[in-house]
């Protein structure tokens, strides 16, 4: 079972504090049922079924995204929260295995907005493996 940091200061922002109870459960759902890219597969039906309310796309993408561009929508209709992986997991590193699944998962989602470090590091990681095939042909 993975575990995640929080934000305990959250209360105090403006933009948590203006949800609506119904979203406020919705945004700590998503943010505990992505994978660690900050991806999250939409299922709505779930989602309604664990905060106890019915809940929609179009409403709570334009409140979740009011005021800054929190979760952006992935072309396979996936949602990736922005800042999720900067903020558990802070500057992604090749020699750190756990950061390693998630530069694989950035690259896998191809998301292009958000953690930029990590876009880097995967793209770090792509020419790491092509220099390792390029002498394991040298060698044989």
């Amino acid at each position: 079972m993975p575990k995640r940091f929080t934000e305990t200061k959250k209360w105090a922002d403006g933009w948590f504090r203006k949800l609506s109870p119904k979203l406020k459960c919705f945004w700590q759902y998503i943010c505990d049922e992505c994978d660690n890219a900050g991806v999250w597969k939409p299922d709505f039906e779930l989602a309604s079924f664990f905060i106890g309310e019915s809940i929609s796309a179009d409403e709570s993408l334009a409140l979740l995204n009011e005021g800054k561009n929190r979760i952006e929508l992935l072309k396979t209709g996936e949602w990736h929260i922005q800042d999720f992986v900067w903020f558990q997991f802070g500057e992604l590193t090749l020699s750190c295995p756990p950061h390693r699944q998630v530069l694989d998962l950035i690259t896998n989602h191809r998301v292009k907005k958000g953690y930029q470090k990590g876009k880097l590091r995967a793209q770090e990681k792509e020419k790491e493996e092509e220099q390792d095939m390029d002498k394991e042909k040298e060698k044989g």
